[in-house]
């Protein structure tokens, strides 16, 4: 919320946290501290969770932009992980 200044923003940032960290095994913080970070303008943390995107993409095409791209790549993600995890009965 302190980098969009935006609640809504804000949670969208989130649930796409959560799916990126879901399908890239990187933690929710280290994603969303890369994702605060690329609001304020560096994108290269971004960039080096391997999402995708190289920072002169980011760049290029627009945070807004990017951010579509991230949520279209990586939607469902968390939700599949924590189905995935509920039906798993270890024996």
């Amino acid at each position: 919320a302190t980098a969009t200044g935006d609640l809504k923003k804000s949670q969208e940032l989130l649930d796409l946290s959560l799916n990126i960290s879901a399908a890239t095994g990187k933690s929710v913080e280290t994603v969303a501290n890369a994702l605060g970070k690329a609001y304020e303008g560096n994108t290269g943390a971004l960039a080096k969770l391997g999402v995708g995107l190289s920072s002169a993409e980011i760049k290029s095409m627009g945070l807004e932009a990017a951010t579509r791209q991230l949520a279209t790549t990586f939607e469902g993600a968390a939700t599949t992980q924590a189905n995935h995890r509920r039906g798993h009965h270890p024996r």
